[in-house]
């Protein structure tokens, strides 16, 4: 592997700098852990120095609510990246506690902001969160912190998010997995 870094808040230059360094390596793919601006500007340079690539993924930046706007509105080179998230809102299944589905979580969420892009992973982690506090006190029948600390801590509970369950020992959420996924913008708009 190679590695190549950019600086934060990119100039255009810097991402020359770091894709000439790549092409002339001969480096085909691209996986990059960048915040959405550099993704942004990596991908438009790309298009303008004519670097064709097998593969460029983003961690988180293809599911952020701006990037699919952009898509949405025509930007074309946002279309070939890749991106790892832990939630989508196109996800199966009904929460145990919510009743709801992915879909409608993004709906309400969509409509309680006014705004016609679905939510990222954040907000729905944040929300999933909140099901998991609210599921461990009903468990526990009380607000005693050990009572619902002692819940969360054997908690399996499936929510739209995924299945939400602890780590006993680094009472960390244990990971769903991850999704690939990759922002298509739909016939009306292209």
């Amino acid at each position: 592997p190679l590695l190549v870094t950019i600086p934060r808040r990119a100039t255009t230059a810097d991402v020359d700098m770091a894709l000439d360094s790549l092409r002339a390596k001969e480096v085909n793919v691209i996986v990059a852990s960048t915040y959405m601006d550099e993704a942004v500007t990596i991908l438009n340079r790309t298009a303008a120095l004519d670097y064709s690539l097998f593969a460029i993924t983003f961690t988180a930046t293809v599911g952020l609510p701006d990037y699919q706007l952009m898509v949405e509105n025509g930007w074309w080179q946002g279309e070939f990246a890749l991106g790892s998230v832990p939630w989508h809102h196109d996800l199966p299944g009904t929460g145990e506690f919510t009743g709801m589905t992915s879909a409608e979580f993004s709906s309400e969420f969509a409509a309680l902001y006014d705004s016609h892009v679905y939510p990222s992973y954040h907000a729905a982690a944040a929300a999933a969160a909140l099901v998991a506090l609210f599921e461990a006190i009903e468990r526990a029948g009380s607000l005693n912190t050990s009572a619902v600390a002692a819940e969360l801590r054997s908690m399996q509970l499936q929510e739209f998010y995924g299945n939400i369950s602890f780590d006993r020992e680094s009472n960390q959420l244990i990971s769903n997995g991850g999704l690939v996924i990759q922002e298509i913008a739909t016939e009306a708009t292209a």
